[in-house]
């Protein structure tokens, strides 16, 4: 049921000045004998009529309007969101309230409504929160950074058991690993032009070896041929089949490639004359 909205714009009378403050009535003698009053006074303003129709109406008004402890399950309320959370107050008008609580319900997010799991093994997604309880427990059972090791070589070597290795150490290892460097040496050795195409990663080189032609002697060497960075950790040898043309059936012997740890490389070689002497391998260093 609608409200009912009641006039307030009642009057009162307001009886002329002549009237002295009194009301005048007149005596009308009726045919039947009996005498009615007839109002005979001079007023300034004539007052509102205020009846049973009036009365009704109010009483009516009063019947329907909500008790303080009556039931409001059929009140519509019109309300709008609030614009900030913020708490209830006491004596608001319902409508604040109401557009308080609808900001609260538009900002809970979808944790609000999950489960709280007070594990670390819940396998399956969307469904829970976490418990604080959980990141205590984490931080408890964290590894200290005073137990981190950030040096690659502490890691190599071992000495520090039972401690992880940090990001830096990590960081290390990855670059070694994945650090690519190359270089080409041309160096004539005994006589011998000599190309060597050397490709570093991490501490591994590889290196094929292009020569051709004819050595000097049967043996003889050149310092410091190979790059620093390069040189293996150990002394090695890398020995070439001696060919010629097509000749791939003729024996014509082996040159072999001599590298030591200060970079010098000497070739020997039990034929001297114009031959290929292709070799490939590899090292690792220091």
């Amino acid at each position: 049921m609608a409200k009912s909205t009641l006039p307030e714009n009642f009057k009162d009378d307001v009886l002329a000045t002549s009237m002295g403050g009194k009301r005048r009535y007149r005596l009308i003698h009726n045919s039947d004998g009996t005498v009615s009053l007839e109002d005979a006074t001079t007023y300034t303003q004539v007052g509102s009529n205020f009846g049973a129709s009036q009365v009704n109406a109010t009483n009516a008004a009063v019947n329907a309007s909500l008790a303080t402890d009556g039931n409001a399950s059929n009140v519509v309320n019109s309300f709008s969101q609030a614009s900030a959370r913020s708490n209830l107050s006491n004596g608001e008008r319902l409508s604040v309230s109401l557009g308080k609580i609808m900001k609260w319900f538009a900002d809970l997010k979808d944790s609000a409504f999950r489960s709280v799991a007070n594990n670390l093994s819940t396998s399956s997604s969307g469904g829970s929160v976490l418990d604080a309880y959980q990141g205590y427990l984490l931080n408890n059972n964290k590894v200290a950074t005073s137990n981190v090791i950030d040096s690659l070589s502490d890691v190599v070597a071992n000495t520090q058991s039972k401690k992880p290795a940090g990001s830096l150490a990590l960081k290390a290892a990855y670059n070694e690993l994945n650090g690519k460097s190359t270089q080409t040496v041309t160096q004539t050795i005994n006589g011998l032009s000599c190309t060597f195409y050397l490709t570093k990663i991490g501490k591994l080189v590889i290196c094929n070896i292009i020569a051709s032609g004819s050595l000097s002697t049967n043996d003889q060497g050149v310092n410091s041929v190979i790059p620093a960075a390069y040189r293996p950790a150990q002394s090695l040898f890398i020995t070439a089949y001696n060919v010629t043309g097509t000749e791939l059936s003729i024996d014509h012997g082996c040159t072999r490639y001599a590298f030591e740890t200060t970079g010098r490389v000497t070739v020997t070689s039990n034929h001297k004359g114009v031959l290929e002497r292709k070799a490939f391998g590899c090292w690792f260093t220091g």
